[in-house]
C-alpha cells in the first residue's frame, strides 16, 4: 500500500463520516411521537415537563439567579477577575485552615491550593495593572 493510497482512503472516509454527520435530520414521524404520548414513560415526562414549566414560571430560586447573573454581567471584566481572584484566594485559605486541622503527613495536600492560590493573586494583580475606566476608576 502507497502512501497516496492509505491518503486516499482516509479522505474517502473522513468525506463519508462527514457526509454523515451534516447529513439533513429526517422529518418528525407522527406515528413515533403517537407511541410515545400514548405510553406510561411518555405520559409521565411530558407531566414531568409541564410541571418544571410552570414551576419556572414562579420561582424565586431563578428569579434570583437571574439577578445575580444580571448583576455579574454588569461588572466590568476587570472588577469580574478581581473577584473571582478574591474567590480563588478565600477557598485556597480555608482549604489550608481545614486541612492542616487534620495534621497531613507531608505537603503533598498544599498543591492544590498553592495552585488556586497563584491563580487568585495573578487575577488580582492583573486586575489592578489592567486599563483605568473613565473616570479614573479601575
Amino acid at each position: 500500500m502507497t502512501v497516496l493510497h492509505f491518503l486516499s482512503l482516509n479522505l474517502r472516509d473522513a468525506e463519508a463520516r462527514l457526509r454523515r454527520l451534516t447529513a439533513p435530520e429526517a422529518a418528525d414521524q407522527p406515528e413515533l411521537w403517537q407511541g410515545l404520548d400514548a405510553s406510561g414513560p411518555g405520559r409521565l415526562i411530558e407531566a414531568v415537563r409541564r410541571a418544571l414549566d410552570h414551576v419556572r414560571a414562579e420561582s424565586r430560586v431563578l428569579a434570583a439567579w437571574l439577578a445575580v447573573t444580571q448583576a455579574w454581567m454588569a461588572l466590568n471584566r476587570l472588577s469580574q477577575m478581581r473577584a473571582v481572584g478574591a474567590v480563588a484566594l478565600i477557598a485556597a485559605g480555608v482549604h489550608v485552615a481545614l486541612a492542616s486541622t487534620t495534621a497531613p503527613v507531608g505537603l503533598w495536600w498544599l498543591i492544590v491550593p498553592g495552585l488556586a492560590g497563584a491563580f487568585g493573586v495573578a487575577a488580582v494583580v492583573l486586575s489592578w495593572l489592567g486599563p483605568r475606566a473613565t473616570g479614573g476608576r479601575r
